[in-house]
């Protein structure tokens, strides 16, 4: 699912990253799911996705959001 998103809406986008963070959470039963999606001017233009498999199980605990906003200029 890596790659260029040339001409798709952003709603076209977060489909893509929705579906592959379904399917991977219904396979996996431990680790990060990573999706990363780039925009530029209000379009989107690249989505990552990542899978690590970690080699301990955690604890048991309940679900841990964070949220990062990181701004930049390049």
């Amino acid at each position: 699912m890596n790659g260029e998103m040339r001409g798709l809406s952003v709603e076209e986008a977060v489909r893509e990253a929705s579906a592959y963070l379904k399917k991977t959470a219904c396979e996996k039963t431990y680790g990060d799911i990573c999706v990363t999606l780039t925009m530029y001017e209000g379009q989107p233009v690249k989505l990552n996705t990542a899978y690590c498999e970690h080699l301990m199980r955690r604890k048991k605990c309940s679900l841990t959001t964070n949220k990062n906003q990181i701004q930049g200029v390049i």
